[in-house]
C-alpha cells in the first residue's frame, strides 16, 4: 500500500512541477488555443499541459513498475 502512495506522490509532484513549465513554454512558443466565436475562453489557453501529465505518468510508472515502460514506449511508435 505504501508503494502506491509513493508512486502517486512522485507522479503528482512531477506533474505539479512540469505543468507550469509546460504552460510557460507553450505561451512562449505560441502553442496555444486562441479564443474564437465558438470557444468559451476569453484568453489564449496553452496546449502543452497534457505533455507534462504524460511525462509525470511515465515517471510514476518508472518508480512503481519499470517493466511497463517497454509496452508503453511501443505504443508511441
Amino acid at each position: 500500500m505504501i508503494r502506491v502512495v509513493v508512486v502517486a506522490a512522485v507522479a503528482m509532484g512531477v506533474a505539479g512541477v512540469l505543468t507550469p513549465v509546460a504552460m510557460a513554454l507553450a505561451v512562449r512558443t505560441g502553442v496555444v488555443d486562441h479564443p474564437g466565436p465558438l470557444k468559451p475562453h476569453a484568453a489564449p489557453v496553452p496546449y502543452l499541459g497534457g505533455v507534462a501529465v504524460f511525462v509525470a505518468s511515465i515517471v510514476g510508472a518508472l518508480v512503481g513498475r519499470p517493466t511497463v515502460i517497454a509496452p508503453l514506449a511501443g505504443a508511441l511508435v
